[in-house]
């Protein structure tokens, strides 16, 4: 891309207060596609416009409930006389705070990342829509938060949480495939379905965060105690594959 714009005789330039449309897809996998020139002005101009785009870097693919999905663009390319005048930098051309794309950043790297030893994302909210991606084999996951059971209907959870920490539990059960439940831990008791194999994650904020999985085959009320560590994405996929054989 550097070696293509090198070439290019910028004082000689007749594209100067001319505009080409340029279209593309941003891909959920973090890759361009299908990019092309709607509105020509001549093959010159054209040409840098479509190579601008095809090299554009500091994006990221749409988010609709904790999944990436792809965006269409439609960029209109301008040329401004100013360009040669002003310093090179880096600029996004995305409306986002710096702290909104680096937060954006870190769940995409996190998602598509194959280390096995990958952390897992600070982010429980964004940590929770990508587990019930993965724990889901449906197209649409309904997450209930703090959903009250009725007595008759769930069991009693009892532990006992960390002081002064964060703690969140995701329970799944396996007739609910659909469903995965969100519990915001304000005391050492919560209500939860009362299912044969639930799978039940808990969730400690901090950097990074501790997780503790299992599965409980529970019929009435119980106790289990809390042993918090410190997981990779590795380690929580594997857990995963095999409660779901």
């Amino acid at each position: 891309m550097s070696t293509y714009f090198s070439k290019v005789d910028w004082e000689d330039l007749d594209c100067y207060g001319k505009k080409v449309y340029v279209s593309t897809t941003f891909g959920k996998d973090g890759k361009l596609k299908d990019t092309r020139v709607l509105r020509a002005v001549n093959p010159a101009c054209d040409s840098m416009a479509f190579y601008f785009v095809k090299g554009l870097k500091e994006w990221l693919p749409g988010l609709h409930r904790g999944r990436f999905v792809d965006i269409s663009f439609v960029f209109p390319i301008r040329f401004d006389s100013t360009f040669n005048d002003r310093k090179s930098g880096s600029s996004f051309f995305l409306d986002e705070t710096e702290e909104e794309y680096a937060k954006r950043k870190a769940y995409f790297d996190f998602v598509y990342s194959n280390e096995y030893g990958q952390e897992i994302i600070g982010d429980f909210e964004l940590f929770r829509n990508y587990l019930a991606e993965v724990l889901s084999d449906s197209q649409h996951v309904y997450i209930f938060t703090d959903y009250e059971f009725p007595r008759k209907e769930g069991i009693e959870l009892r532990f006992k949480p960390p002081e002064n920490k964060d703690l969140h539990l995701l329970v799944r059960a396996p007739k609910q495939n659909r469903v995965l439940y969100d519990y915001r831990i304000r005391r050492g008791k919560v209500r939860i379905p009362r299912e044969k194999k639930l799978f039940l994650l808990f969730y400690q904020e901090g950097t990074p965060p501790l997780l503790q999985t299992g599965i409980m085959y529970a019929k009435d009320d119980t106790t289990i105690n809390l042993t918090l560590e410190h997981y990779t994405k590795g380690q929580l996929l594997d857990e995963i594959k095999e409660i779901q054989q």
